[in-house]
């Protein structure tokens, strides 16, 4: 099929601005911004994996949040 008829969002190697998704295609993103988003998303679900224990927790975190 000739390369004019395939859009580039049919793609695989299609990217977007709006995503920190990584995928198999994508190189390593060392940019200091993704390293941030990594690390900020790895602490967060351990963060919440600790606070679902109780509802005492979560009342904890969630007003560690709104300050």
């Amino acid at each position: 099929m000739a390369p004019r008829y395939i859009l580039e969002r049919w793609s695989k190697n299609v990217k977007r601005r709006h995503t920190h998704i990584k995928n198999s295609h994508d190189k390593l993103l060392l940019e200091p911004r993704s390293r941030r988003f990594d690390y900020l998303c790895f602490n967060h679900k351990n963060v919440c994996e600790f606070a679902s224990e109780s509802e005492e927790l979560i009342v904890i975190l969630h007003r560690a949040y709104v300050m």
